[in-house]
């Protein structure tokens, strides 16, 4: 089992979801292989607290990671956890501090890459990948899993190479690299370079999880692996006024996408509309 997290994707920036630009063709395949759902809510604005819920299936309020200090209490147990206590072998390389040991969000893993003595800075996804597939091709013969988590398209916005400007119409506008979430007063086209760099890298993301999928199938178990792609929260670009995340809960920060790829699935490339959100993935 593959839990894929990508930090701030919204839904609506990807083509899988009808977006026009092809800004993420291997999560489009994906979602033609298994299920995606229209209709998936996160359970926080910013990232640990979104983070304790995928991990436990708890709410905010009864996890109590709610605010910049919380961590997540040692006796409320993951499901990494329960999974490590039946055996099953655990991973996770997680690319946001955020969501990593130094907030009690590494319990129950026996391998476990976080910002903690790792990367110079936040990793790509390329790092992400390439730190997780040791763990991959070591128990490539038996049940496992394995949580990758992936910043690259939060703010600062930016891709690597030509990924930066692959969508950028315009490159004499001024890129905002990271808006002020308030207060910020910004021309369209300055908003439109954002969100041109935002696709980016999404564009560069999956390109990365095209790689990862290219090994699982080298290695003989892409089919037979339960893959599942959400987002810890969306990001704002001016819709209402506001900017990035964290400060409110309009659609565009807390509605995420959750594509799902089970093995011997029928009903492939189906599109779920009930009502989801990141508290059932735990039981799931």
């Amino acid at each position: 089992v593959f839990l894929i997290v990508v930090d701030a994707l919204r839904p609506d920036r990807l083509d899988a979801y009808g977006f026009e630009r092809e800004t993420a063709p291997n999560l489009r395949a994906l979602a033609d292989e298994g299920f995606i759902f229209t209709n998936f809510f996160a359970n926080g604005n910013w990232t640990r607290p979104s983070t304790a819920t995928i991990l436990t299936g708890l709410l905010p309020h009864e996890h109590g990671v709610e605010a910049q200090g919380d961590r997540l209490p040692v006796e409320l147990e993951t499901f990494p956890e329960r999974l490590a206590h039946a055996g099953v072998p655990t991973g996770a390389v997680v690319g946001n501090g955020n969501a990593g040991g130094a907030f009690g969000l590494g319990k129950g893993f026996s391998f476990y890459a976080d910002t903690v003595g790792h990367w110079e800075g936040l990793p790509s996804a390329a790092q992400v990948i390439d730190t997780g597939m040791p763990f991959v091709e070591q128990h490539a013969g038996n049940p496992f899993f394995l949580m990758l988590f992936m910043v690259d398209p939060h703010d600062p916005y930016h891709a690597p190479g030509h990924y930066e400007n692959l969508f950028v119409k315009d490159t004499s506008v001024r890129l905002v690299r990271t808006p002020h979430w308030e207060i910020g007063k910004y021309s369209p086209a300055e908003v439109e370079r954002m969100k041109a760099t935002y696709d980016g890298a999404v564009r560069y993301t999956d390109a990365q999880l095209g790689r990862f999928f290219k090994q699982l199938k080298r290695l003989g178990i892409y089919d037979q692996s339960t893959i599942i792609v959400t987002a810890d929260h969306g990001e704002a670009f001016g819709e209402h006024g506001y900017f990035l995340h964290s400060h409110h809960l309009y659609d565009e920060i807390v509605r995420v996408p959750l594509i799902m790829k089970l093995p011997r699935a029928t009903g492939v490339g189906t599109s779920v509309g009930s009502l989801h959100d990141t508290s059932d993935l735990a039981p799931t």
